[in-house]
């Protein structure tokens, strides 16, 4: 993976040698852009890590939930199609967790302390629509 990332880094700077030996490197491990690539993988943890940023067990705990929803979802003769359908399905659940999350903070009783914030400020958007 270092040499992948000094790549990359080189790229960046407009070698096109760099640029070169980094499309033959992903042409001989697949493996490499089928994991960077897969951006329904980086929006679903985007949204865990901006949800639960300050709390590890939560963060790992939603991430591995909804690995086995995914997993549960799935059987073994998916086919494309319906795996990247399920990776959709996982995402918007887990948005609209959030948003029920929100809304619920939004409009919810006071609390002990007296407040009625929601935990982060994207909260605060969700009580203008």
């Amino acid at each position: 993976m270092e040499r992948v990332q000094r790549l990359v880094k080189r790229a960046k700077k407009g070698d096109d040698a760099a640029h070169t030996a980094l499309r033959q490197m992903l042409d001989t491990h697949p493996e490499i852009w089928q994991t960077v690539g897969n951006l329904g993988n980086h929006a679903e943890l985007s949204l865990i890590e901006l949800v639960f940023q300050n709390d590890p067990l939560m963060l790992e705990s939603v991430r591995r939930f909804a690995q086995r929803l995914r997993t549960n979802l799935l059987t073994d003769y998916s086919g494309q199609f319906e795996r990247m359908t399920v990776q959709r399905v996982v995402a918007c659940w887990l948005h609209l967790q959030y948003v029920d999350t929100c809304r619920a903070a939004v409009h919810s009783e006071d609390r002990e302390d007296g407040t009625r914030r929601p935990k982060t400020k994207d909260c605060q958007v969700l009580n203008l629509v």
